[in-house]
C-alpha cells in the first residue's frame, strides 16, 4: 500500500464508511457520507481503498495487507509508540502540509522483516525510529525523503545472512544544535552464509549530526564473498565519534564522497575491509578539532589487504593525519589541500600513492614519501624564497 495525503476518489462503499478509527459516529450527521469527510478530526489515519481509519500509522500499515491499497494522512501527530511488523512490499508516501509528527518511544516504530519500505515527506520522527529484524535471512530497504528527524537514533538493526540497503535523500537526521543522541543510522551482525549479500548505505543531499555515528556498519562473522557500500553527496556529515565507522572484516567496501563536508570532534572516516576496496573522495572537505583528532580519513585493510584510493579536489584540515592508508594501497591524490594536519598530511605507510598539483600547509609533515615539484609545500598565500614555483 501507499501512503497519500492528497485528496483521491474512492468508491461510493468507503465514501459512506465510517472513517472515525472504526467507532460508531453518533455526530451531527449521523454516520453519513458528509460526516466521512470529516474523519481526520478524529483518526489521522485512514485506509482510503476500504475507508477503515486508524488512531495509529502502525495500526493501518499492520492492519493493511492487500496490495495496491491506499491509506491517507492528515494532520496530527502519528502514534508510533506501539511496535509493528510492517507487511513486505509496504511505500509509505505523504506528502504532508505542516503540523504532522511520527513519534516512537524506548519500543521502536517499526520493525523491519522481509520489507521494503519507503518514507516520504514526514515533518519528523522522534525515538527509536527504525528497527530491523534479526531473523535468518530476512533482509530489506528503507528509504528516507524529505525527512526531519529527531531523538536518540534513526536506524538500528540486526542482521543475519541477509542485503540490505538504506537510502536517505533530501533529509535532516538531527541537527547541530540538536544531534541524534546515538548513532544515525546502525547496521550490524553476521554474515556466514556463502550467498553473495551487500549491505548499502546512501546519503543524498542531506544533513547527518549525531552524538555517535552518522554512519555505522560492522559484522563479527562475515565472509569474503559480501560487501558493502557507501554513497555520500551532496551532504553534510558530523559526529562527536567518527561520523563513519565501518569494520568489515575481510570482505570489500566501496565508499564514495562528492561534494560533502566531514566533521568530527574525534576520528573522521575509519574503514577497516578485505581486499578489492575502494574508495573515491571528490570535492569535499574533511576537518576535525585539532591536533587531537586522529585521522581525517583511516583506511585499514584486514590482514593486510588492498585498498584503491582516488582523492581529487578535496580538503584535510585540523586532524592529527590528513589521509593515512594501509601499506600494500595504491591510488592517487590531486589537485587537494591539507592544512594544520599536526603529524603526516598523507600517510602512505609504503604504500603506491601519487601526489600531484596538491598544496600542504602548516602541517607536522607533508607526506611520509618524497613529493616532487607538483606540488606546493608552503604556505601559498606568503611563499618563502624557497618555495616551489607553482606548477603551470
Amino acid at each position: 500500500p501507499a501512503i497519500d495525503a492528497a485528496h483521491h476518489e474512492v468508491s461510493a462503499e468507503a465514501s459512506e464508511a465510517d472513517w472515525s478509527c472504526n467507532l460508531p459516529n453518533l455526530g451531527a450527521y449521523g454516520g453519513t457520507a458528509e460526516a466521512s469527510r470529516s474523519w481526520w478530526g478524529v483518526c489521522p489515519v485512514l485506509n482510503v481503498t476500504t475507508g477503515v481509519g486508524y488512531p495509529a500509522l502502525v495500526a493501518a500499515i499492520s492492519g493493511t495487507t492487500a496490495p495496491g491499497q491506499l491509506l491517507g494522512l492528515r494532520g496530527g501527530e502519528l502514534d508510533g509508540t506501539q511496535p509493528a511488523t510492517v507487511p513486505q512490499g509496504v511505500t509509505v508516501e505523504g506528502s504532508l502540509t505542516g503540523g504532522n509528527t511520527l513519534y516512537g518511544s524506548a519500543a521502536p516504530m517499526f520493525f523491519l522483516e522481509d520489507v521494503e519500505l519507503t518514507l516520504i515527506g514526514f515533518e519528523a520522527i522522534t525515538g527509536s525510529s527504525l528497527i530491523g529484524s534479526g531473523t535468518p535471512g530476512a533482509g530489506w530497504t528503507v528509504s528516507v525523503e524529505g525527512m526531519t528527524v529527531t531523538g536518540s537514533s534513526f536506524i538500528y538493526t540486526s542482521v543475519q545472512d541477509a542485503s540490505l540497503a538504506i537510502n536517505v535523500q533530501d533529509s535532516t537526521l538531527g541537527t547541530e544544535s540538536n544531534p541524534l543522541s546515538g548513532n544515525a543510522v546502525m547496521i550490524g551482525g553476521s554474515l556466514a552464509t556463502t550467498a553473495p549479500q551487500v549491505w548499502s548505505v546512501s546519503i543524498v543531499n542531506s544533513q547527518v549530526s549525531a552524538l555517535g555515528h552518522a554512519v555505522r556498519m560492522w559484522s563479527n562473522q562475515i565472509g569474503q564473498v559480501h560487501s558493502a557500500v557507501l554513497s555520500v553527496s551532496d551532504s553534510l556529515l558530523a559526529s562527536q565519534d567518527r561520523p563513519v565507522f565501518i569494520n568489515f572484516g575481510s570482505a570489500p567496501v566501496a565508499v564514495s564522497f562528492a561534494n560533502s563536508v566531514v566533521g568530527c570532534d574525534q576520528y573522521g572516516v575509519m574503514i577497516t575491509a578485505g581486499n578489492a576496496s575502494t574508495a573515491e573522495f571528490e570535492s569535499s572537505l574533511f576537518s576535525g578539532s585539532g591536533a587531537g583528532w586522529w585521522p581525517a580519513i583511516d583506511l585499514d585493510g584486514n590482514g593486510g589487504a588492498a585498498w584503491t584510493v582516488d582523492v581529487v579536489n578535496t580538503t584535510f584540515a585540523s586532524a592529527r593525519y590528513g589521509l593515512r592508508v594501509t601499506p600494500s594501497s595504491s591510488g592517487t591524490v590531486t589537485n587537494s589541500l591539507f592544512t594544520e594536519i599536526s603529524d603526516t598530511a598523507i600517510a602512505a605507510q609504503g604504500a603506491s600513492i601519487g601526489a600531484t598539483y596538491n598544496a600542504f600547509w602548516a602541517n607536522g609533515a607533508d607526506a611520509d614519501f618524497p613529493l616532487d615539484s607538483a606540488n606546493i609545500t608552503c604556505d601559498p598565500g606568503f611563499p618563502p624564497l624557497s618555495c616551489p614555483v607553482i606548477p603551470a
